[in-house]
């Protein structure tokens, strides 16, 4: 039930002045709020609260990165001890990476000819586009928030110190992705799901065994190639090119997740807290 709160509020469409009494299981006794901040510009609460949430649009509506930052200052002294800010945000690399090279990669050219442009991610619709969970996770730690826990688009922040996020470098991981994409394309050819990640596995027992930052240099790296190299792009290769790759990610389960009649969506379990929930969903164990 607590871990719904954020979005119960949402779907009641509750005005940005209500409050509703709960009780956290691990806080001190007594009462706590909640409150739902609906647009940038709106006022804080007097009292600190201890849970505060941005639903989708506000934080990627704020145009800039200091606006962004100075927003997550804002919420900050609005949280009471041990309080926790919940930011509805999308940030992935899926189905953007041609246009975010395109687009990103003229403007920082014309950056570096002294020539002033909009920000990286910035688009016309008035919203910044997130490619990362460091993008994110970036800005919060400057703002003085630790990342709790992400859960798809939910991401829950905590006051206090932290490490400055890992950055993924794609180009240090190019050689290792691009090795293993003739066998991936080999096995996503005529073959059932089972067989492919089989075969996946068997590749990627060999391979590197990598720390946790390392693999998210890699899977940065594996959404460059997917998005570009000919063949068969989507979730099921990047998800392959990534057990390929990598010997921990080789002993991974890997989900298959169906909505009925619409879509499916391919991942490794390590990267669940990035994923919506399914109408059904399958594990795949090494």
């Amino acid at each position: 039930m607590w871990d719904r709160l954020p979005r119960l509020l949402a779907e009641l469409r509750l005005p940005a002045e209500s409050r509703v009494g709960i009780a956290l299981p691990d806080a001190a006794p007594g009462p706590h709020q909640a409150w739902v901040l609906r647009a940038a510009d709106e006022p804080l609460p007097s009292a600190p609260v201890s849970v505060l949430f941005l639903p989708r649009g506000v934080y990627e509506g704020t145009s800039g990165r200091s606006a962004r930052v100075a927003l997550l200052r804002r919420c900050l002294g609005a949280l009471a001890q041990r309080g926790q800010l919940v930011v509805d945000v999308r940030a992935t690399e899926d189905g953007a990476l041609p246009g975010h090279l395109v687009v990103d990669g003229l403007r920082r050219v014309i950056a570096r000819l002294g020539v002033r442009t909009a920000e990286e991610g910035d688009r016309s619709d008035g919203l910044h586009r997130f490619f990362r969970t460091e993008d994110v996770t970036g800005e919060a730690y400057e703002a003085g928030f630790a990342l709790g826990h992400r859960r798809w688009d939910r991401f829950v922040l905590e006051p206090g110190a932290a490490s400055a996020p890992h950055a993924p470098a794609a180009r240090g991981e190019l050689g290792a992705v691009l090795r293993v994409l003739p066998p991936v394309e080999r096995l996503l050819r005529g073959r059932s799901p089972e067989e492919s990640i089989a075969g996946a596995r068997a590749v990627g027992r060999s391979a590197s065994l990598r720390g946790p930052e390392d693999r998210r240099s890699l899977r940065w790296a594996v959404a460059w190639v997917d998005a570009f190299a000919p063949g068969h792009p989507g979730c099921f290769r990047r998800t392959l090119l990534e057990v390929a790759a990598d010997a921990g990610a080789a002993r991974e389960p890997v989900l298959l997740g169906l909505d009925v009649g619409r879509t499916g969506h391919a991942w490794l379990e390590s990267a669940a807290p990035e994923q919506r929930p399914y109408d059904v969903t399958f594990k795949l164990l090494p």
